[in-house]
């Protein structure tokens, strides 16, 4: 049997965390060192994790069905039920893996007005963050169609304003610089 799971991101934009965090948080919790694959035609860095035992964690215990995931990723229900702590870690790494943080600088605002903005296909995945940011916090969303970019639909959530950001600061944070 073959046990593969693949750590995918963009080639300059990811490469630092999937190197220096993710491979190395890979090493320090299984002991398993893994090389990055660089795909330059595509313009992606890849993490390649040949590992029955971490195959196994994601499938077993996560639920993580073999396959592609970007549709259907949804938040593991032993982390949903696990308490604030944990839902809000594993909020902290999705937005920084597929979030961003924008200062808008128009005339219209007194001082920079920031958004914090999250981006997923994933329905589910929409849907369970929508669910439990809105008790924190006043949200933005927005469904996108399909566009000249991608093929999919886009789920969005923006968390908005001074004060909304400062919460998120307080509540959640970010790993990244």
């Amino acid at each position: 049997c073959f046990y593969h799971m693949s750590i995918t991101g963009d080639i300059i934009l990811d490469r630092d965390y999937l190197i220096n965090k993710i491979s190395n948080k890979i090493y320090t919790l299984f002991g398993k060192k893994i090389s990055p694959c660089f795909r330059k035609n595509y313009n992606v860095i890849l993490l390649n994790i040949y590992s029955k035992q971490i195959f196994l964690l994601f499938k077993n215990r996560f639920c993580f069905t073999p396959g592609n995931k970007h549709y259907a990723v949804r938040i593991p229900e032993e982390i949903v039920n696990s308490g604030e702590n944990f839902v809000f870690s594993t909020i902290r790494g999705l937005f920084d893996t597929d979030g961003n943080v924008f200062i808008d600088k128009r005339k219209a605002y007194l001082k920079p007005y920031p958004r914090i903005h999250f981006t997923t296909v994933s329905r589910p995945l929409f849907f369970q963050l929508k669910k439990f940011l809105e008790n924190y916090f006043s949200l933005y969303t927005l469904e996108k169609p399909p566009n000249k970019y991608s093929n999919s639909i886009s789920y969005n959530i923006v968390i908005y304003g001074h004060k909304q950001v400062e919460r998120y600061m307080e509540l959640i944070g970010f790993s990244n610089e």
